[in-house]
């Protein structure tokens, strides 16, 4: 009688032990995925990251052009008046 008790004992706690290594393993399955959706988030975080640093740098050099052609409309539009205020004189 105490051996069958024993028994159905173990019986008992090795069925504990499958449930928690299921367990286990479902909770490291989920973990890897939780690990690889990190991972594309953070590869896709760093592309945008570089598409914005592009996009910033294109802008800078837009603002840069057009500054320098807004000086160079300053000069000739100077100089084409400078030219109507001088003929009157000559």
């Amino acid at each position: 009688r105490i051996k069958t008790q024993k028994n159905e004992e173990i019986r008992r706690l090795n069925l504990k032990i499958e449930e928690f290594a299921d367990d286990f393993k479902e909770l490291n399955n989920k973990q890897l995925q939780l690990n690889n959706q990190q991972q594309q988030l953070q590869a896709r975080i760093l592309e945008q990251t570089k598409q914005l640093n592009d996009s910033q740098q294109k802008l800078i050099s837009s603002a840069e052009r057009s500054s320098q052609l807004q000086e160079k409309v300053e000069k000739i539009e100077n100089a084409s008046l400078w030219k109507r205020i001088t003929r009157n004189f000559d």
